[in-house]
């Protein structure tokens, strides 16, 4: 494993392009850790408070209140326990959201080209466009999917939804607890 880190504040602003797999994990650090295959492509720049990582297969750990913008990821991508707005632009594989963002830090998808699953959302989420089923559960702000090819089962959203579904559709409206 090659691994990298760079110290930082607690709300850095993190921009990620991963060619294949990416996963990111909040922390309870101010710092970026960065773990890849010892032979992958690896950059990580620091420019003040904003650090750019590209790389083929990587594992990101960052500060939970940091700014994540994910440029690209040619596979799949896992985000989990990140309390700062994230923003993601094309995912070629499937995408989880696992505890992520909050009241004043929405969270934005442009594309997904598998499956979507998003549980505990802290704040809004809006997804642009997914290929494959989607599952969403625990939302506590406005939910939007404007396109989702399969399948959509949709449970526990806070405020107001939005969907166009291509397949079946499951809502349950027990409210978030």
């Amino acid at each position: 494993m090659k691994r990298r880190t760079l110290n930082t504040s607690d709300t850095p602003k993190i921009v990620v392009e991963a060619k294949k797999n990416l996963t990111i994990s909040g922390w309870a650090q101010a710092a970026v850790t960065v773990e890849t295959d010892v032979d992958a492509e690896l950059v990580m720049e620091q420019n003040g408070n904003i650090i750019t990582i590209v790389g083929d297969k990587i594992h990101v750990q960052m500060p939970h209140a940091a700014t994540c913008i994910v440029e690209s990821c040619g596979g799949q991508a896992i985000l989990r326990q990140l309390a700062g707005p994230i923003s993601l632009g094309s995912v070629g594989g499937s995408l989880i959201l696992e505890a992520v963002g909050g009241a004043d830090a929405p969270v934005h998808v442009e594309s997904v080209g598998g499956e979507f699953s998003a549980g505990e959302v802290g704040g809004s989420l809006t997804v642009q466009l997914v290929g494959g089923h989607a599952v969403v559960t625990d939302v506590t702000g406005p939910c939007v999917l404007d396109q989702v090819g399969g399948h959509l089962e949709l449970s526990r959203i806070g405020a107001s939804f939005r969907a166009e579904v291509g397949g079946n559709a499951s809502l349950d409206f027990t409210p978030v607890p």
